[in-house]
């Protein structure tokens, strides 16, 4: 099994397969494997499927540009950073009037008051696959990009008659620094094939993998969220048993989602119950979740709500 140090970031990387040549590969994965980098690929192999792939760039999530988007990007916030500039060249440094070091403050303390409220309880736009309205089955089963003909192709000059010859990256006889110079870097601009993100998603425990029949059981299902249950503060278990008793109230289904490891079947009662577990990766459940303990609800396999323990009111 691959352990939680396998990762991949996938975007726009820069790698350097010589020390003389600078490769861009558009929409690509930079796999790190057990805490050393394994390679850069336009797909993932195959003996990495599964493991996490978050987004790499400014706006992780929320906004995906490319490099060409952000330099226009940057042409049109210059002309807007001089006219600041020019505005306050001749004044002296630090020289604020009573409007302006209120509004300043004033944007502080509320930008930080917002980092702190989404850290205590969610972020109040969920830009990541399990937003609420999603279905997980059938986000899951989402066709994948298909490939394009992406191709990297390195140009180097013969040192000895001066002639340019194109190499692609399979071929390793530009690695002779001593027989050639590097003199240009081309990549097509396609998308490579990418899987959708939730395709990652399984829960399992000791009699195999129970991803389907969770999240595709009619009705609504309570699945609380626990990141280690030593360290599972006690209002949290609280709240956790009243749901539970809420929920068989209902006739709903409520099942304990994990990465902790589990040996063998393993039930774990919050205070009313015991609760069914199953293990869920660690970044996928975080991912879902955006909190490190929590709830999620889902009805007829669609997410309806997800709430931080701390928000819990049954």
């Amino acid at each position: 099994m691959l352990e939680k140090t396998t990762f991949a970031l996938r975007g726009h990387i820069l790698h350097t397969p010589t020390p003389r040549a600078i490769v861009c590969m558009p929409e690509s994965y930079l796999v790190c494997e057990e805490g050393k980098t394994a390679g850069v690929f336009t797909e993932l192999p195959e003996r990495f499927k599964g493991i996490p792939v978050e987004d790499c760039g400014c706006f992780g999530e929320a906004l995906k540009l490319t490099p060409w988007q952000t330099f226009f990007k940057n042409l049109a916030l210059l002309p807007m950073a001089f006219v600041v500039w020019w505005r306050y060249r001749p004044d002296k440094i630090f020289a604020f009037n009573a409007l302006e070091i209120v509004l300043t403050v004033t944007f502080f303390f509320l930008s930080m008051y917002l980092g702190y409220y989404c850290y205590r309880h969610l972020p109040l736009i969920d830009f990541l696959p399990y937003k609420v309205g999603v279905n997980i089955w059938e986000g899951m089963h989402a066709p994948a990009v298909e490939p394009g003909e992406t191709e990297t192709v390195l140009v180097y000059r013969n040192l000895e008659t001066g002639k340019l010859h194109e190499f692609s990256l399979e071929d390793t006889a530009w690695q002779d620094a001593g027989k050639w110079e590097w003199v240009d870097t081309r990549t097509t601009d396609e998308m490579p094939a990418i899987r959708p993100l939730m395709s990652e998603f399984s829960l399992r425990d000791a009699e195999g993998d129970a991803t389907e029949e969770i999240v595709t059981a009619p009705g609504r299902v309570y699945m609380l969220c626990v990141t280690s249950f030593d360290r599972l503060p006690r209002g949290c278990a609280k709240r956790f048993a009243k749901v539970v008793r809420r929920a068989a109230e209902e006739g709903a289904r409520v099942v304990c989602l994990t990465p902790q490891p589990l040996y063998g079947v393993t039930y774990h009662d919050f205070g009313s119950g015991d609760v069914r577990c199953y293990n869920i990766d660690a970044s996928t459940m975080k991912t879902m979740l955006r909190a490190n303990n929590g709830m999620v609800v889902l009805e007829d396999g669609v997410i309806r709500a997800k709430k931080n323990c701390r928000d819990i009111r049954p």
